[in-house]
């Protein structure tokens, strides 16, 4: 419990931009370094976000402006460091241009990383200052970073979870490589949500968890009713495949009429290095797109160990007919053998 008192922190938002000042920085989340870095994490709301007037930020090569805020984080679950307060008054900065810097705003309910400098902390990561999660947690005792995986893991769990926080809880587990995270997301599979059980498999095709596999194929092979963008994004999980279990379900995706789901698939099917994926590689040496023979080539060339035959994707663009006419003769003359010995 902390005591009720409140301390003042000041959060400076404080970016190292070596390009110009109207780029939008992008940086990828990175929960373990996040978690790792941060002084203080808190699970708490803003209460109140109070505008203090303009300002400016110093980006090293010059001054832009800005406008300066206070606001009220109530804490009601302390992960790391020591804040001996439930109220935190914390003063932050926004440009008014749009580069990448994150708000908060009153209501918000997360996961808040801090970095302690001096006598001021700041966000560990102006960019990704926090992350969604929900009330009533319950946090096991131990290592932080599996503290923070269990209270993504019950966003997941929670009913009618927001399409923002679905979105920012997958990206964050899925950048964990830790057992947890993997059990965590296979956990939510259970969810009673068909959308959040279908990101939840997505989110596990895309780190190599056949777990997953059977949901994103279903719907890859029955689309009706799902969004472009959807059948996009699961034809792209399938990119992160490498395990040799997914070859069968790979086979039957390549014959969809989907050229995204016909690339993902062949990505996959190169990186499993399986003798099973030959003869799937095989037939997308016939495929109406460039890239998707190119990763027939390189795939059958890998999985053969034929160096001579697996060309750079300039020198496949050059010669293209002749590393396509090579694979073709193989095929026919090598694959009928290896399926009757």
């Amino acid at each position: 419990m902390f005591p009720k008192t409140t301390i003042l922190i000041v959060l400076l938002v404080i970016l190292l931009a070596s390009g110009p000042i109207n780029s939008t920085v992008i940086r990828t989340l990175d929960v373990a370094s996040l978690t790792s870095q941060a002084d203080i994490i808190v699970i708490g709301q803003i209460v109140s976000v109070t505008d203090r007037g303009p300002t400016t930020l110093d980006l090293g090569g010059g001054s832009i402006p800005a406008t300066a805020f206070e606001a009220v984080l109530h804490v009601d679950h302390l992960l790391k460091g020591s804040p001996h307060a439930q109220n935190l008054f914390v003063d932050f900065a926004l440009p008014q241009m749009p580069i990448g810097i994150q708000s908060v705003v009153p209501g918000q309910y997360g996961l808040f990383f801090l970095a302690a400098l001096q006598n001021h902390v700041r966000f560990t990561d102006p960019l990704h200052p926090s992350l969604p999660a929900v009330r009533n947690v319950k946090i096991p005792e131990g290592d932080v970073q599996d503290q923070v995986t269990v209270a993504l893991g019950q966003v997941l769990m929670a009913p009618q979870v927001p399409d923002a926080d679905l979105f920012w809880v997958l990206d964050a587990l899925g950048t964990l490589k830790t057992d947890l995270a993997r059990d965590t997301l296979r956990q939510a599979l259970k969810s009673p949500s068909g959308t959040v059980r279908l990101d939840v498999a997505r989110a596990l095709v895309a780190r190599n968890d056949v777990a997953g596999l059977e949901a994103v194929e279903a719907a890859l092979l029955h689309p009706d009713g799902l969004s472009s963008n959807v059948i996009s994004n699961l034809a792209g999980s399938l990119g992160g495949l490498k395990d040799p279990k997914s070859v069968p379900a790979l086979k039957r995706l390549i014959e969809t009429n989907n050229p995204y789901v016909v690339k993902g698939a062949a990505i996959a099917l190169r990186q499993t290095g399986s003798e099973d994926a030959l003869e799937p590689l095989s037939r997308l040496l016939n495929n109406s797109n460039e890239q998707v023979r190119y990763y027939a080539v390189v795939g059958l060339g890998e999985i053969t160990k034929q160096d001579e035959w697996t060309p750079a994707f300039p020198e496949f663009r050059g010669h293209e007919a002749k590393y396509i006419s090579y694979w073709r003769d193989w095929a026919a003359s090598n694959l009928t053998r290896m399926d009757h010995p």
